[in-house]
């Protein structure tokens, strides 16, 4: 079922064009202050578009400033399949359960990563990139179709993730043909390296157009007249989230799937 949205058929149109198979582009960077309807996108709409099409997603929500880069990389191998990914699994295992020997065929881990003694930069400066290839490495042998990976609020990401994502995560998976990502924040950091070129960035910015607010109180069934619709898309300064949220508290009767 359709998304309601309140006249974001560019932002679908540049993910569309993200996930032809032909299309040189890897990154799609969407950007927007707050209400402007990121998060309904990257959460709702670019995932049921991409469902549409075969393709297979992973959500990440980066907000949270306590969950870390590994929990990160897990929670994509959950959403994805974790038959998918058996290098990842064989060292992530290895790492969170730390066995008091060495594993055989674990050697070169392990002489990397300190079993008992992890401080959180220790985690950042060896675990963490080791992790990331081994679930790069695994992506590379996933046959298509095709990935989207999904980051949403990465702006509110703590800074070291923002560094993973910007500059290792997207560097090593820009080369495999297969996978997209799409990175959406108020701001995000500049693309860096080779992967510079394959980026595509959109800015999501006021809808001023009023029959877009009537079209979309239509649609979820919101009990308000034209002028009042005019009236409170007005007042919300034509933001699409701050008009939303006030046509669902007062004037919706039933939630929209």
């Amino acid at each position: 079922m359709r998304s309601p949205m309140i006249d974001r058929e560019e932002a679908v149109t540049h993910f569309r064009a993200l996930i032809d198979p032909v299309t040189p582009l890897r990154v799609l960077r969407l950007l927007g202050e707050a209400k402007m309807g990121k998060t309904h996108l990257l959460t709702r709409v670019f995932p049921a578009l991409a469902q549409q099409h075969g393709i297979r997603y992973a959500v990440l929500d980066l907000r949270n400033m306590q969950q870390t880069i590994i929990a990160h990389l897990h929670n994509a191998c959950v959403q994805l399949g974790w038959g998918h990914f058996p290098t990842f699994d064989q060292f992530y295992t290895a790492w969170i359960t730390q066995p008091q020997i060495q594993v055989s065929g674990l050697q070169a881990m392990w002489s990397i990563i300190s079993a008992r003694s992890r401080s959180r930069e220790d985690d950042t400066i060896r675990v963490i990139p080791h992790l990331t290839r081994c679930f790069v490495d695994d992506l590379r042998q996933i046959d298509p179709p095709q990935l989207v990976f999904i980051f949403d609020q990465v702006d509110d990401a703590a800074p070291e993730t923002q560094t993973w994502l910007m500059d290792t995560f997207l560097g090593q998976v820009q080369g495999l043909a297969h996978i997209r990502v799409v990175v959406g924040g108020r701001t995000l950091p500049d693309a860096l390296g080779n992967y510079a070129r394959f980026c595509a960035n959109y800015e999501l910015t006021p809808v001023q157009e009023e029959k877009a607010y009537i079209a979309y109180c239509r649609e979820v069934g919101a009990c308000l007249g034209e002028q009042s619709i005019r009236d409170f898309a007005k007042a919300s300064r034509y933001v699409p989230g701050g008009f939303a949220e006030i046509v669902h508290t007062h004037f919706v009767s039933r939630s929209v799937p």
